[in-house]
């Protein structure tokens, strides 16, 4: 109880010792899975392998989110002008799940892409839901939710049990993403980055609308940071001041889904795929 207590009077210092532990932990988290998936692709246990490591993550992911909720409602803090699961990296938590879900299909069709890419076929080949689901994760958590472990916008420190469970869920969603790609193969396939970008500004319009209706209704809910910036020293602060970061925001954002799809773009121009 007096390490609860202790944890809620201090603030959760960036770059501090217990900063570099969790950036040390997710590199663990990320690098062991990763290396367990490949060596078990060359045995007939593969499938068996992927169920388990995936499965694994994304039954953890949802576990700290349904955690998150309980805790907020024991507490008496769970409240519509932050606790609906409307900021990005909320999105992005669905997104990743619903990619762990489906991982061991992806993998598969992720070959059958490869391969058709080489011999002239790939443009007749759509993508599916579980591809949609992957893509959205990786440009969301890369671009956004991996922000939120350099900069974290956490009250409190550890042991405090909403200093552990953000931290646990914004690091396990890029240890997701991360051993999906690294350790599955998984990429985002030809033309993503357009259909990330219009995924994402059309989320972004949608609470944008719903910021709005609770704002009319006398709560002041700021899902996305779309109307106000973050209250921790966030990237957020170089922006500029609202409503004029939202434009910076946008073209920040669109820069960053472009460099997050340049390397894959490359790979497939030189496939001879449709970009």
């Amino acid at each position: 109880m007096l390490l609860l207590v202790a944890a809620e009077s201090r603030t959760f210092t960036h770059w501090g010792p217990e900063h570099w532990f969790v950036i040390a932990a997710t590199a663990v988290a990320t690098l062991v899975p990763s290396i367990v998936l490949r060596r078990a692709a060359r045995t007939t246990s593969a499938a068996l392998v992927t169920r388990i490591v995936c499965g694994g993550l994304a039954v953890a992911l949802t576990l700290t989110y349904a955690w998150g909720q309980v805790h907020r409602i024991q507490h008496g803090y769970w409240r519509l002008d932050e606790s609906l699961p409307l900021h990005l990296c909320d999105l992005a938590g669905l997104a990743t799940v619903a990619a762990l879900v489906g991982a061991e299909r992806l993998r598969g069709a992720n070959r059958v892409r490869a391969a058709a890419a080489g011999d002239g076929t790939s443009r007749s080949r759509g993508i599916g839901v579980w591809q949609w689901c992957f893509e959205l994760a990786y440009f969301w958590v890369l671009g956004g939710t991996l922000q939120a472990l350099i900069t974290p916008d956490v009250v409190g420190s550890f042991p405090d049990a909403t200093c552990i469970r953000f931290f646990v869920h914004h690091c396990g969603m890029i240890t997701s993403v991360l051993v999906m790609m690294f350790g599955l193969g998984l990429r985002p396939a030809p033309g993503a980055f357009r259909r990330a970008w219009v995924v994402t500004l059309g989320a972004a319009v949608l609470v944008g609308v719903i910021n709005a209706a609770l704002r009319a209704a006398g709560i002041d809910a700021n899902y996305m940071y779309l109307c106000a910036r973050p209250r921790a020293d966030t990237l957020f602060n170089l922006l500029g001041p609202w409503p004029w970061y939202l434009l910076t925001l946008l073209a920040v954002g669109t820069v960053m889904l472009a460099l997050l799809y340049l390397p894959h773009w490359l790979i497939d121009r030189r496939r001879g795929a449709p970009h």
